[in-house]
């Protein structure tokens, strides 16, 4: 009869998992800045090892010279969740570390399903309104070419049919 133990493989797999997990944290940070007062949740956007000699320096570096504040540090105690600030993304790709601007949001796809009830209502809106325009033009070209001949018309028979075109 064969027995595992897994007694001696525990310690080492926690010491994998905590250092695996370890970077992954450190990604984000809680910075309050000075002169003039602000306060953001720094978030790491390609951190790499090798990249800056600390995130938290990196962090600090980018909004100090992003904001023109005379000096930022990160807010002990609290945690990122905790952090009520914008989200300021700072990317380390190139030689110094800088913030780059979030993604502007796309515009949404009109023949994607509405996600909201909201949403459907006002699409339903606007295409009542265009069609409701598109019939307008329609009829107000209508009436234009039935007064012109009703106008013609009347002027061929008022004439005795002397002036008709």
């Amino acid at each position: 009869m064969l027995t595992l133990t897994l007694r001696p493989v525990l310690p080492a797999l926690a010491l994998i998992v905590i250092g695996v997990a370890a970077p992954a944290s450190a990604q984000e940070y809680c910075v309050v800045c000075a002169a003039p007062d602000a306060t953001y949740r720094c978030t790491i956007v390609d951190p790499r090892p090798s990249a800056a000699p600390s995130l938290q320096a990196a962090c600090l570096g980018a909004l100090a010279k992003a904001g023109r504040h005379t000096q930022c540090s990160i807010r002990s105690g609290v945690t990122v969740f905790e952090c009520d600030a914008p989200v300021t993304r700072v990317s380390l790709a190139g030689a110094e570390p800088v913030v780059v601007a979030p993604p502007a949001p796309s515009a949404p796809d009109p023949s994607a399903p509405p996600k909201t009830l909201l949403e459907a209502a006002q699409r339903a809106k606007s295409s009542a309104d265009a069609q409701a325009a598109k019939a307008a033009e329609q009829t107000t070209s209508a009436l234009n070419a039935t007064g012109a001949f009703f106008k013609k018309s009347l002027t061929c028979l008022g004439t005795l049919f002397t002036r008709c075109q």
